[in-house]
């Protein structure tokens, strides 16, 4: 397990934290995916080599840009997505929902 190196003096390096798998079977989990700078995800591309190689990454669309985002737009075709709505979910309640549309407006990425 390895994890991205948030401290790192510029993106490449950061990057460079998470090169070098190349494994048969591999699985890479990304979480925030919408926080990472873009350049770590260039070796993590990179080492999905095999046959069995994989993604999930889970992010709230809270950016306009960036790789997270732009697997839904220029890269949609090489990702299946999954998206769900929090106005429709059990786990949040009707009072968080109303302060974050009057805090933030409906309209508002923070909101959506």
């Amino acid at each position: 397990m390895k994890t991205a190196n948030i401290k790192g003096s510029s993106e490449d390096e950061q990057g460079e934290t998470l090169a070098g798998f190349h494994e048969e079977y591999l699985m890479l989990v990304i979480d925030e995916a919408s926080g990472l700078p873009d350049a770590v995800f260039k070796p993590l591309e990179a080492t999905m080599s095999q046959t069995v190689n994989f993604a999930i990454m889970s992010f709230n669309p809270t950016k306009n840009r960036g790789y997270a985002i732009e697997t839904g737009r220029k890269w949609k075709e090489d990702w299946i997505h999954l998206c769900w709505n929090a106005e429709e979910s059990e786990l949040v309640t009707e009072l968080q929902k109303e302060r974050m549309a009057k805090k933030y407006g409906k309209g508002s990425n923070t909101y959506r």
